[in-house]
């Protein structure tokens, strides 16, 4: 029997050596208590594949405004890990009740905004982790990965005029470069079909009242439907 056992542990280790993303093998007749590990098959693969997504967004961590956006990208994986991707970004601000507040508490005196009107860049995509989730009987395969690169802002700031008492709030214009970084987690609907959430950082140093130049930081949230072609 040992003899027997033995013949049968070394063509299951020779079949697992030559198995491959196509192969598919059978172990149930293989003892229950025997852990066998294969190469996973994947299922939705992005090498060579051609992508674009739209994405709805919310700005965290602003004082005083609550901003909204549209952000539209158009990516191309040249191999299952790596890509390219090029986005832009439209936003919408407005002030909330801390600006109100502040203002009413201070006799009307403007904090310092510096408002996000669009952004537009590119980014590497390294995307290494793929696996699946099997909830309530539904499998559902998923891809998370990471983005680098670099971005131009468009934004508006009242930094003339916050800085002189009673001085009528006035904004002007200003592009920012800015470098840009995220993370995404994507997951597979169909073969075609993505939904994606997102979580992108801009790092940037543009004047502030008092300073000459700060570092800053502006986070986007995003959940964002994609097509792959």
């Amino acid at each position: 029997m040992k003899i027997i056992k033995i013949i049968l542990l070394l063509i299951s280790f020779n079949m697992i050596a030559n198995a491959t993303e196509e192969s598919v093998y059978d172990f149930l007749w293989l003892d229950a208590d025997k852990s066998v590990y294969v190469l996973q098959n994947k299922t939705y693969k992005k090498a060579k594949t051609l992508g674009i997504e739209l994405s709805f967004l919310q700005k965290t961590g602003e004082e005083f405004q609550t901003t909204y956006g549209l952000d539209f990208k158009v990516n191309y994986y040249f191999t299952e890990n790596w890509g390219l991707e090029a986005f832009y970004t439209t936003y919408t601000n407005s002030t909330n009740d801390t600006y109100k507040n502040l203002k009413e508490v201070s006799g009307n005196q403007e904090p310092f905004l510096r408002k996000m009107n669009g952004a537009y860049g590119l980014m590497a995509l390294w995307s290494p982790f793929y696996g699946k989730v099997n909830t309530f009987n539904q499998i559902f395969y998923f891809d998370w990965g990471f983005g680098l690169g670099l971005a131009q802002l468009d934004t508006q700031s009242n930094i003339t005029s916050v800085i002189v008492p009673q001085a009528p709030n006035v904004f002007t214009n200003d592009t920012i470069s800015a470098v840009a970084m995220k993370t995404m987690f994507k997951i597979h609907l169909s073969r075609r079909h993505t939904l994606g959430i997102e979580l992108r950082n801009f790092m940037y140093r543009a004047e502030a009242p008092g300073e000459t130049k700060q570092l800053t930081n502006s986070v986007d949230v995003m959940v964002g439907f994609g097509i792959k072609f």
